[in-house]
């Protein structure tokens, strides 16, 4: 499971760079807080919008799941402790 977690962690953090930097190169220092609003499809090249596109797409795809993992276990530990009257131990 950690092989995978490092994973995940190094695809999101490679692509929100990615993301980061091809903005500022294509926005340069007028960039506001969400580039992906100035992006123009007319004046990039297709393979560059929908990199950017995907890319975003993908890390949310993988960034959610991992971030909530620890927030919904500790929700299924206090309702199985309250419920049955037993700890709840996660499976992994």
């Amino acid at each position: 499971m950690s092989g995978a977690i490092a994973v995940a962690l190094t695809f999101c953090t490679f692509s929100y760079l990615l993301i980061g930097l091809l903005g500022y190169y294509y926005v340069g220092e007028t960039v506001g807080a969400n580039f992906l609003n100035f992006l123009i499809y007319s004046k990039v090249s297709p393979f560059f919008y929908f990199t950017l596109k995907i890319s975003f797409l993908i890390s949310v795809f993988f960034a959610f799941p991992m971030l909530f993992f620890g927030g919904r276990n500790n929700v299924i530990s206090i309702i199985q402790l309250f419920t049955k009257g037993s700890k709840y131990t996660p499976q992994l």
